[in-house]
């Protein structure tokens, strides 16, 4: 029983030895490493690897001071250049490790992603663990470190210090409360809530649209589609959206173009009685210049570009020089009712250049 105790407290022992390191690593500063034959390692985990693997106990470390520069936070420069070398079977190996003191160091601060050693060493001395938090930190101006972490914490991570006492300031508790102010304030709106308005109904910029609210546009499509039209009031656009369905109907019901449609339509709602075709061409025309504001709309909409599978040849001439007012003109009207069949809307008696509504 004591044989087989003891037994097992000699393996314990062994495995212990065997396990805990047998040597301790030591830095050792030297002038120069020269004539000697030397390998240059570009992997740092390689270079570790032939430290364990070859049980090296000492470290030559030379360092080289360049030319001077100024340092930079952003670029990562430094004035040292440090490089490490082992030796291993009468052959030397180095490995460059910049500006930081030791591997492990030069490990640790490329793993973080930190530009240089300074940098590293800096941030060790600020309590800072992270690089993006340490660079940050740096290309700030917070009043101390604690507000810093209080910032990035709140999420002001992509924002400049002035922006977390701003935020601070106005009372906004997180980034995502400070972000929507900001959002809203830089495009011309004064309270939250009429920003959120704005954005159901469509609209980004605070000036666009108070001008639609004010023009009586709910909606952006509505104001946008009516100023390409160059119309500037929500009871106008409405007029010629209900004049624009109108002539479709006509068109597509009768087979007509938009010119004949437009003057059937204007017929349609004219009242019933007998009118020369001098009196209804004059009222025609007052009837279209109480609705100026819509009228370069719908010459437009009745002699531009767009057609229709009923176009046939427009015998009021082209869309270049034409007019609503011409198609209404005495000798338009005159046209228009030998050309085109009036149905419904009533008859023209070209003796006595009358036109009788139905």
């Amino acid at each position: 029983m004591k044989l087989c105790q003891y037994g097992k407290l000699l393996f314990l022992l062994s495995f212990f030895i065997i396990s805990a390191p047998v040597f301790a690593v030591r830095y050792v500063d030297v002038t120069s490493v020269t004539n000697v034959p030397l390998i240059a390692v570009q992997n740092i985990e390689d270079f570790e690897a032939m430290i364990d693997d070859y049980q090296v106990s000492v470290i030559y470390r030379v360092s080289k001071t360049e030319e001077a520069k100024n340092y930079n936070y952003s670029s990562g420069e430094t004035n040292i250049k440090n490089t490490v070398f082992i030796v291993a079977d009468g052959t030397y190996f180095s490995f460059s490790i910049g500006d930081y003191s030791t591997i492990a160091d030069c490990k640790a601060g490329l793993s973080n992603k930190f530009r240089s050693g300074k940098d590293f060493y800096n941030a060790q001395k600020l309590g800072i663990e992270r690089s993006d938090f340490y660079y940050w930190y740096s290309n700030n101006h917070f009043r101390s470190i604690e507000d810093a972490r209080d910032a990035y914490k709140l999420g002001f991570f992509s924002k400049k210090s002035e922006d977390y006492y701003e935020a601070k300031k106005l009372g906004y508790p997180s980034f995502e409360d400070y972000d929507i102010y900001c959002t809203y304030t830089k495009a011309g709106f004064q309270t939250k809530d009429e920003w959120e308005s704005a954005q159901k109904a469509g609209f980004k910029r605070a000036e666009e649209y108070r001008t639609a609210q004010n023009a009586g546009f709910v909606t952006f499509s509505e104001y946008d589609e009516a100023k390409k039209l160059g119309i500037s009031k929500k009871d106008s656009y409405d007029s010629y959206k209900a004049m624009t369905d109108s002539i479709d109907k006509v068109v597509e019901k009768n087979k007509l173009t938009r010119a004949e449609a437009f003057v059937l339509v204007l017929l349609q709602d004219f009242p019933k009685g007998d009118l020369s075709t001098s009196v209804l061409s004059s009222r025609l025309r007052d009837m279209l210049s109480r609705q100026s504001d819509i009228t370069a709309a719908l010459s437009v909409y009745v002699f531009g570009p767009t057609t229709n599978k009923y176009n046939r040849r427009n015998d009021y001439g082209s869309s270049t020089g034409q007019s609503l007012n011409n198609l209404i003109s005495e000798s338009g009207l005159r046209l228009f009712f030998t050309t085109v069949d009036i149905g419904k809307s009533g008859s023209y008696d070209q003796v006595s250049d009358v036109f009788k509504k139905k």
